[in-house]
This record gives structure tokens, C-alpha cells and sequence, in this order.
């Protein structure tokens, strides 16, 4: 397959009783030019998915590749990793002692441009984010957050990346900025032809943006479907429960079982079985004849199916 490719990806931390499996046994696909999305609550391993994916943690097990070869193999002396990352807050991303122009100066050091082909390349990477040519000489301190939000973006371009990851990189900001952030991402999409993952615990934000939607809980991968197809009939209990948080993409006959008014397992001692039974409003909890959950952990079924869900008594 020509894209992004990770096979039973596991990623842990601390040690002994404090250690952490904050991603365990992970498959996911993110196919040469398409936009998959990855929604679920705080805590369900996304941000720590999406670190394993560009190198920022290493996997304890697993296997990530790029057109059928290890990620890692891609690297190259002169070039920088293939896939870049957006992050949810543009601060931790950019130095506030430098101005744009030696933020994205510094991202370039790889293609030696030259000082006239450097601005040029500075002034087209603002142009493609919808910036004017004297943002360049401002540190981000002078900039709104959609506006450092767009230098992250510009950052990580100046890479030439085949697959950006974009880790929440909307909720910090304004209502009102979000909606352009998430169309500028579809437009550069389209224009660039990169493949990316974008991670949010909103499913409105993924549905707009995303070709297929991942759906991840507790570590695991739940479901997994297009973006329409899972907002319009989500098989998982949880994905309903996503949708229950949003009444704008549900409707009026879902919403009586959709809450979840438990708290989420503690992730460091997940619960045997499925591991959404101790929230599931049609697992054990709600029919005393479905014990199974409890024992065996169910699988989300052959990757050839366009919709999988992780669950035994998956809906229709």
C-alpha cells in the first residue's frame, strides 16, 4: 500500500506498576493523498499514537512503514523526516525569540536556497497560508493564535512532507478561527496532495475535514469507517456516545442511551474483555445474557470490510 501503514504499534511509559500503555496494539491506514481522522477522548492514546508516528517517543512494539518500508528507512542525510507534525498549541512549536522569517529560515536550512531564494521560499510558504509578506519579520508574540497557528503550519510545509499529522490543532483556538484553519487544511490538501492524520476529540471537526475516520478508545482502536458512514450509522457503542456529545450530528431517537455517566477505566489497569464494558449502555451493564464482554476482548474484524467495529454486539 502507498501511504502511511502501522501494524500492531504499541507505545508505553514509566516502569513496573506505574508503567503506562498509552497505545496498545494499534492498527491504522492512512493511504498516498487522503485525510483520515482519529477522534476520542483525552486520554484514549492519540497525541501519544501520533508521537510514536513521527519519532517523537519510540514504540515498544509494532511496525511503522511508508510505502511498504520502515519509516525510519526513509530518513535521509539532506532531507527531513518524511512526516511532519502540527501541534495543538503553535507555542510549543515556535521559538518566541525568533521572528517568522528565522522560524521558517531555520525549517529550509535543508534545500541551501541562498539568500534570495530563501526569501522567495519564505514569502510563497506565507502566501500558501493565507499570510501577508510582513508577518515575516514578527515574533509570534505579535501574532493572534490563528495566525501562529498558520506559521506552524507554513513550519511543517517547509519540510515537503509526504504525511502531515495535525494533533488537535484547532481546539486551542477561537470558535471563530477554527472553521478557516480546517478549510485551509482541506485547500492545501488539495493543492499539495499530502496524506494526513488529523487527531481531535470532536467528530464534527473530522467529518468535515476527513476521508475515513478512525475511532480509538482506552488505546485501542474501535471502529474505523467513512466519515459520513459513521456519523450516519455508527456500529460502536462508544462512537454513538461521541455523537451524543454533539446533538447537531445525532438525533432525537439516539440520544436516550447515548450518555456515558461513568468515568473511564483507569488506563494504567484496563479492564479484562471488552474494554468499554464498565461504560457500555448495551453490554453487560444493560443485558445480563451478554457475559461475553466481559471475558473476551472482541477484534474489529478483517481489514477488507469498509466499516469494523471492535465490539460483540456491534449495531447495524
Amino acid at each position: 500500500m502507498k501511504g502511511l501503514r502501522l501494524r500492531d504499534v504499541v507505545v508505553g511509559y514509566g516502569h513496573g506498576s506505574s508503567r503506562l500503555v498509552a497505545v496498545d496494539g494499534v492498527d491504522l491506514d492512512v493511504p498516498e493523498g487522503q485525510l483520515v481522522g482519529l477522534v476520542g477522548e483525552s486520554g484514549s492514546g492519540k497525541s501519544s499514537l501520533a508521537r510514536a508516528i513521527v519519532g517523537l517517543v519510540n514504540p515498544l512494539g509494532g511496525t511503522i512503514e511508508l510505502d511498504g518500508r520502515p519509516l525510519s528507512s526513509h530518513g535521509e542525510r539532506k532531507r527531513p523526516h518524511p512526516v511532519q507534525m502540527v501541534f495543538q498549541d503553535p507555542d510549543s512549536s515556535l521559538d518566541p525569540r525568533m521572528t517568522v522569517r528565522e522560524s521558517l529560515s531555520e525549517a529550509l536550512e535543508w534545500r541551501k536556497l541562498g539568500r534570495a531564494g530563501l526569501r522567495a521560499e519564505i514569502g510563497r510558504l506565507l502566501e500558501l497560508v493565507q499570510l501577508g509578506s510582513d508577518t515575516a519579520d514578527r515574533l509570534p508574540r505579535a501574532l493572534s493564535g490563528g495566525q501562529r497557528q498558520r506559521v506552524a503550519i507554513a513550519r511543517a510545509l517547509a519540510a515537503e512532507p509526504r504525511v502531515l499529522v495535525a494533533d488537535e490543532i484547532t481546539s486551542a483556538l477561537d470558535v471563530s478561527v477554527q472553521g478557516a484553519i480546517l478549510n485551509l487544511i482541506k485547500q492545501l490538501q488539495g493543492e499539495l496532495g499530502f496524506s494526513m492524520l488529523l487527531i481531535s476529540h470532536n467528530l464534527a471537526v473530522v467529518r468535515y475535514v476527513c476521508d475515513v475516520t478512525a475511532v480509538m478508545y482506552l488505546g485501542r482502536i474501535v471502529e474505523v469507517a467513512a466519515s459520513e458512514e459513521l456519523v450516519r450509522a455508527p456500529r460502536h457503542p462508544y462512537s454513538r456516545s461521541l455523537l451524543g456529545a454533539l446533538p447537531q450530528l445525532g438525533t432525537s431517537a439516539r440520544t436516550e442511551w447515548l450518555a456515558l455517566d461513568a468515568e473511564a477505566p483507569d488506563p494504567k489497569r484496563p479492564p479484562a474483555g471488552c474494554r468499554f464494558h464498565p461504560r457500555c449502555p448495551v453490554g453487560p451493564l444493560a443485558s445480563s445474557d451478554r457475559q461475553l464482554c466481559l471475558a473476551e476482548d472482541p477484534q474489529p474484524g478483517s481489514e477488507e470490510r469498509p466499516h469494523r467495529a471492535a465490539c460483540h454486539f456491534a449495531l447495524d
